[in-house]
């Protein structure tokens, strides 16, 4: 038996779901990061369509930046 479990944290907003650590992150940041994993995304697609690259990335910078997506229209809205 584990002594100290996690629980999930993410919480959801309609249908959005909210990750924790970003919920705590504050909105510049947000930002910064989504600018990064813009330029991420580009380069990785780039090795997997030009260099044979994994197309593992891609799929991982695809669903960060819908995370950061989510939680940036979140902040909009309230």
């Amino acid at each position: 038996m584990k002594l100290f479990m996690r629980k999930k944290e993410d919480a959801s907003y309609g249908d959005l779901t909210r990750m924790s650590r970003l919920m705590k992150t504050d909105y510049p940041t947000l930002l910064t990061w989504f600018d990064n994993t813009i330029m991420g995304l580009g380069s990785s697609f780039d090795r997997w369509r030009f260099h044979d690259g994994p197309i593992e990335e891609v799929i991982q910078h695809v669903e960060a930046l819908n995370a950061l997506m989510n939680e940036i229209k979140i902040r909009k809205a309230e």
